[in-house]
């Protein structure tokens, strides 16, 4: 998305920048005009000269429509910290506006410059917004050069604010919900980290005037919590993923001292790779979040939030209701409540679904009691862990069809459903 901008103004520009500004922002069904900015000042910050011989080299990578200049707290945190720092210039493409598959180009060549002049074998990468796309669609061709990912306020799954933009393109395409940057493969040698804002307008935290008002829209109109630009749900979007910690700032604030002291025992580690390599470590912490997660949920079961539909997915927007369950060898067994009642005429109905079975095969579970909007599950199959969604539909109380209407809200299952 967007990291800091500084507009060139004159004394007689002022007013045309406010007028800028309110067009960004009318309306979420005004996506059109996304952004509309129009000059911007281009700064490039200096490397550290010495640094922990230890310690892998931090590349910085600004989003779209920004520049290296975004990164200059971190450059004098990690300077600080005795750490090689890049903040990156994309030269051999459009730097501000280029796609991430071109950008993930020029990233072999400036990793390996790197390495050259650090003598390190791996480096470190840090990505505001759009730059976390950047960098998984280079880790994505399997590189091994790539010891942490940090992805800082990252569409992993696109921002509906950029669905119909065509301001700073291609750039902005790889925003959109369901673009090729937001699904690539995960890369075994790399760990991927995530850090999300969840912002709240009425408490300030965010400095950047010119973008404080599309952001406070974006605030009110995003799926619940955001940072003004994107959802955490997005930020958050694939498994494999390891949250570091939430801000409370906006979506150009997150590059603050708060963030980089989340991000500082990530990045500041040493290069492990005489130990294990980076392929298995990954692999190992995977495998033992999935085995702790497991035990956690047999040993007092779990609870999670049915929410509505968002880009693309059945889950991921607002509250509705909740699921509370248990399981063991091949039974489920919960209860799912709706906080709000059904419309007239229809009843909630509760069904599991295998998003990897090409038949799109949903089972449904049963029907809500219209009392008190509530479904208790006692579930045996032969194999409940293939499902990897509960949702809920609203169907007429005589319904004759077998198949689900409209999803109302939903839920991702844990692990190891899905296995």
């Amino acid at each position: 998305m967007v990291n800091t901008v500084r507009i060139v103004l004159s004394s007689t520009t002022t007013v045309v920048a406010l007028l800028v500004t309110l067009m960004i922002v009318s309306t979420s069904s005004s996506s059109n005009e996304f952004f509309n900015l129009t000059e911007m000042v281009y700064a490039q910050s200096s490397n550290a000269t010495t640094s922990n011989n230890s310690t892998p080299p931090v590349l910085l990578i600004h989003g779209y429509m920004a520049d290296a200049s975004v990164w200059n707290k971190w450059v004098e945190l990690l300077k600080k910290d005795g750490i090689a720092v890049y903040p990156i210039t994309f030269k051999q493409s459009d730097d501000k506006c280029g796609s991430a598959a071109e950008h993930a180009k020029e990233l072999s060549k400036i990793i390996g410059q790197i390495k050259d002049e650090t003598g390190q074998n791996k480096v470190n990468i840090v990505g505001h917004s759009k730059g976390g796309l950047d960098a998984r669609v280079y880790l994505a061709n399997n590189t091994k050069d790539v010891a942490n990912l940090v992805m800082i306020g990252t569409p992993n799954s696109g921002s509906p604010l950029a669905q119909s933009s065509e301001v700073c393109t291609p750039a902005v395409y790889d925003l959109r919900p369901g673009a090729a940057a937001t699904e690539v493969k995960m890369n075994p040698n790399t760990k991927y980290y995530t850090i999300a804002g969840e912002w709240d307008p009425k408490s300030g935290n965010c400095q950047l005037t010119p973008f404080l008002p599309m952001e406070q829209s974006g605030s009110s109109t995003l799926p619940k919590p955001n940072d003004g630009m994107v959802p955490v749900s997005s930020v958050e979007s694939q498994d494999y993923f390891i949250n570091i910690g939430h801000s409370k700032s906006c979506h150009t604030n997150l590059m603050s001292d708060y963030e980089y002291e989340l991000a500082k025992e990530v990045i500041t580690e040493g290069n492990s790779s005489s130990n294990q390599t980076g392929s298995q470590q990954s692999l190992q912490q995977q495998e033992k979040q999935k085995g702790s997660q497991q035990q956690k949920i047999q040993n007092s079961g779990i609870s999670v939030d049915l929410t509505t539909p968002t880009m693309g997915n059945m889950y991921g927007g607002d509250k509705k209701g909740s699921f509370d369950f248990t399981f063991q060898n091949n039974n489920i067994l919960g209860n799912a409540t709706m906080n709000e009642k059904p419309a007239d005429g229809k009843v909630y109905e509760g069904w599991f679904e295998d998003k990897g079975d090409a038949s799109g095969y949903s089972l449904s579970i049963g029907k809500f009691n219209e009392d008190d909007n509530t479904l208790a599950i006692n579930q045996t199959m032969v194999n409940p862990y293939t499902y990897t969604i509960f949702f809920v539909t609203a169907e007429p109380v005589d319904d004759p069809d077998p198949n689900p209407s409209d999803v109302v809200v939903g839920t991702k299952l844990p692990i190891p459903f899905g296995q």
